[in-house]
This record gives C-alpha cells, structure tokens and sequence, in this order.
C-alpha cells in the first residue's frame, strides 16, 4: 500500500473513532504526501542511473583489468632487456640493473595504483548492490 492509501485508511479509522465532531488537520500531511511523491520518483530515477552505473562500473572495472595484464607484460619486456647494452662488460652490466631498477619501481607504483583502485571499485560494487536491496 502507498503512502497516500496507508493515510487514508488511517483517516478512514480515525474518523470513525472520533465521529462526526472529530476533525484531522491535513496541511502538513498533504506537504508529507507530496513530499513522498517526490521521494518515489528520485527513487525510480536512481534505480535507472544505477543501471548505467553498473554497467559504467563494469566497464571501468575490465578496463583496469586489462591495464593490470598490459603492465605485467610491459613490465616482463622492459625489465628483462638490456638496453642495447653488453650485460658482460660490467660498467654496462651496473647501468642495466640500475635501469631495471629505476623501470621496475615504476612498475610496482603502477602495479599498486591498480590494486588500490580495484579495492576502491569492488567496495562502489558492494555500495551499489547495498543499494539495490
């Protein structure tokens, strides 16, 4: 039962308990009533725009993904190779790691980056599916 039919019922029963002397203020009721009828249509438009949300979330989600499995091969390539340098000699052989090291720190910044932001968006998941019960 809406909220309107739920008042009028219980108008209904407060009347026959007051009889035909009893009167019910109704100003501020029929502002409640309107209110409520606001609340329903936002309700009703945030159930559509937490569709298109889910599915922007989804998106965002196997975007970040897919950056997760590009970086690991990127970082596979770029901290394995020697930079065109002669890992024997070991002045070249001291550049190559430093390079390697200097790479794979932004790697593993990335890397975390990624993480944090897949935490973030599985809790928004968890926020929306709260929200759709």
């Amino acid at each position: 039962m809406n909220t309107e039919d739920a008042w009028k019922a219980s108008v209904s029963e407060a009347r026959r308990i007051l009889g035909n002397r009893g009167n019910i203020p109704a100003y501020k009721v029929t502002v409640l009533l309107k209110s409520r009828h606001d609340m329903d249509e936002n309700v009703k438009a945030f159930a559509r725009a937490k569709v298109d949300l889910e599915k922007k979330l989804l998106d965002l989600q196997n975007g970040v993904s897919k950056t997760q499995n590009a970086s690991k091969d990127a970082r596979s390539e770029v901290t394995q190779d020697n930079y065109d340098l002669d890992p024997k000699n070991p002045d070249d052989k001291k550049k190559i790691e430093a390079a390697r090291k200097v790479l794979d720190k932004f790697f593993a910044g990335l890397a975390t980056g990624l993480s944090e932001l897949t935490k973030d968006l599985d809790e928004l998941e968890r926020s929306l599916d709260h929200f759709g019960k």
